[in-house]
C-alpha cells in the first residue's frame, strides 16, 4: 500500500494529473492516519461571489448512492480570481510537514468544448495570515474525473484552521464539482 501511495504522490506531485479509474481505485484502499474531510455528498461551507456574477446551485444525485453535485457558473471574468469561489472549513488539525492529499471530482459544462474549465484549488490558513499550502490552477475536462493534489503545510494547523477553497473567477465558465475530500498522511511518506 506504501508503494501505491508513493507512486499516485509521486505522479500528482509532478502535475498535479488527472486520476484514471484505477489509480482512484487504489486511493479508496490506502490506510490514512486521518480523513480531514470524508469524500461523499459535497458540503460547502461558504460561497462566495453572486455579487460578482458567480451561481452555485446543489443537484441531488440522480440515483440512490450518487453524490450530490455543485454546480457553478461565472458570468464573466472577474477582477480577481477568488471574487467567485467555495470553501470547506478542516475541521481537524494538521501537524507541520505532514502529507495531505486534496481530491474532487469535476467536470467543465461550459459551452467551448475546446476551452473547457479552470479552477484554482488552494488550502491555506482561515484567518490572517492567509499562509499557503496549496495553489494550482487546473484545467478541468469534459468528462468526470479525479483531480488529486498533495501538498505538505510549512507550519501547524489548529482544528477549524485550514480551509479548503475552489476558486473560478478567471472567465466566463460553468463547471460541476463533487465528492471533496482530504486526507492526512502524516509523516508516513514524503512529497
Amino acid at each position: 500500500m506504501r508503494c501505491i501511495l508513493l507512486l499516485i504522490l509521486s505522479g500528482v506531485s509532478a502535475c498535479y494529473a488527472q486520476l484514471s479509474p484505477k489509480g482512484h481505485a487504489a486511493l479508496q484502499t490506502l490506510p490514512v492516519s486521518d480523513v480531514l474531510i470524508q469524500p461523499g455528498d459535497i458540503t460547502v461551507e461558504s460561497f462566495h461571489g453572486e455579487d460578482k456574477g458567480g451561481k452555485i446551485e446543489t443537484v441531488a444525485g440522480k440515483d440512490a448512492g450518487q453524490p450530490s453535485t455543485v454546480r457553478i457558473t461565472v458570468a464573466g471574468k472577474c477582477k480577481n480570481i477568488w471574487d467567485v469561489g467555495m470553501g470547506t472549513l478542516c475541521p481537524k488539525g494538521i501537524e507541520k510537514d505532514d502529507v495531505v492529499l486534496a481530491t474532487f471530482w469535476a467536470r467543465s459544462l461550459s459551452e467551448d468544448k475546446m476551452k473547457g474549465a479552470e479552477v484554482q484549488a488552494v488550502f491555506r490558513r482561515a484567518t490572517k495570515p492567509y499562509k499557503h499550502s496549496l495553489s494550482t490552477t487546473l484545467q478541468i475536462a469534459e468528462d468526470w474525473h479525479c483531480y488529486a493534489l498533495p501538498f505538505s503545510p510549512s507550519y501547524a494547523l489548529a482544528a477549524e484552521e485550514g480551509r479548503f477553497y475552489l476558486q473560478f473567477g478567471m472567465r466566463k465558465q460553468a463547471l460541476a464539482i463533487r465528492e471533496i475530500a482530504l486526507w492526512n498522511f502524516r509523516k508516513t511518506v514524503s512529497l
